[in-house]
């Protein structure tokens, strides 16, 4: 049986709450510089354990490959044969090879109805190749077409290798651009919206009836082009002056989806990164598809593809003066375009799968589409 051990009388202590305070956040401190202490441990102990690992894999003649390329066999020529795939109507699907970097992280691209891309097979009869690919054609397909993605400001040397070297064009079917300068120039170039597509893919015609918010901006802390800083000084405006709900990491929060920034609202701030005629993007798009008014600076020739009354149109001069342009948005005004927007989202619903939009543009004849769209009045468009 253990004996009590004697102990020092307790010496009573007053401690007043804001020490208190003081003590438990140096606590807290120390606490987490333990535990971070020991991440750091179990990181490094993770990194020996695969650099042992790595060195043995090495001995035996295995190796990982972080992007592996394929296998040809030399001198074989691959088949242009491809399986019997359907969709969900029962539709075959066709299969076409493209070349792409892009969106190679989505290989399958957004589930077309019509067709899949083969990233391998370059038997295939017909041939994609975006953006500087169109440099890198292989095979003898019986088509082939370039496809320029992203715009001028972005991808410059793309637009200048067709611009310099006309025979260039002549070896595709049609060059796939929303350039009106390489439409004009170009014989066969075939006006394609291509970064014209909905980040929200829920079409809800009524959802005009549950808006209970009014103006709202979204913005990343990018600064890679001029409207990037354009887009960043509004949305700082917003923010300090309660003029707009603001979105996005541009002060530090959190990356969010577009259709929080859209759905509750009756207008958005929409600014391209580029403005030339035909360059829209997901910016309006999405707008239409939640039905939301967008206050936008972008295409100058906006008015061909929807019904202007159904947008705030500014140019970057109004757009340093938002809150000038801000005044006009109420329900009032949002009630009054209204017919217009239901008008805009039918249009944009033909948008929601930018793939089906490529296969009808190029290969059903107009009265023939499924999709409700119009690019006949597009200089250049063939």
């Amino acid at each position: 049986m253990r004996k009590d051990r004697n102990f020092p009388p307790v010496r009573r202590v007053a401690v007043s709450f804001g020490a208190f305070k003081a003590k438990s956040k140096s606590f807290q401190v120390v606490r987490h510089h333990s535990d971070s202490v020991v991440k750091n441990k179990n990181t490094d102990t993770a990194m020996k354990i695969q650099f042992i690992q790595n060195a043995i894999d090495r001995l035996r003649g295995k190796r990982h490959i972080e992007t592996p390329a394929p296998y040809y066999n030399d001198g074989i020529a691959l088949s242009a044969e491809y399986p019997d795939i359907y969709n969900k109507s029962g539709r075959k699907m066709e299969m076409f090879f493209i070349r792409d970097r892009h969106f190679s992280h989505a290989p399958y691209g957004t589930f077309p109805t019509y067709f899949l891309w083969d990233r391998f097979n370059y038997g295939l009869n017909t041939h994609f190749y975006t953006g500087k690919s169109a440099k890198e054609t292989v095979g003898a397909p019986a088509s082939k077409y370039a496809w320029l993605l992203e715009p001028r400001t972005k991808q410059p040397q793309d637009y200048r290798a067709f611009e310099r070297e006309r025979s260039l064009a002549r070896e595709f079917d049609a060059v796939l651009t929303y350039d009106e300068r390489l439409l004009d120039l170009l014989d066969n170039a075939v006006f394609f919206p291509s970064c014209a597509t909905s980040w929200v893919h829920e079409a809800d015609a009524d959802i005009w009836r549950k808006k209970t918010k009014n103006v709202s901006i979204l913005s990343s802390n990018k600064k890679m082009c001029p409207l990037h800083y354009l887009r960043l000084a509004i949305a700082w405006e917003c923010k300090k002056e309660g003029l707009a709900d603001t979105f996005g990491t541009f002060d530090g929060g959190r990356a969010v989806t577009m259709a929080e920034t859209l759905k509750p609202y009756r207008y958005s701030i929409a600014i391209e990164n580029q403005i030339s005629d035909y360059f829209y993007t997901e910016r309006l798009i999405s707008a239409f598809i939640t039905m939301t008014v967008p206050i936008y600076v972008g295409a100058r020739k906006i008015e061909k593809f929807f019904n202007a009354d159904g947008i705030i149109r500014i140019d970057e001069k109004q757009a340093a003066n938002i809150k000038d342009v801000l005044k006009q948005c109420s329900e009032r005004d949002y009630m009054n375009r209204l017919p217009a927007m239901r008008e805009n989202y039918e249009k944009a619903k033909a948008y929601l799968n930018q793939h089906d939009m490529l296969y009808e543009t190029l290969f059903i004849k107009p009265e023939r589409r499924t999709l409700h769209f119009d690019f006949s009045n597009i200089g250049g468009a063939k």
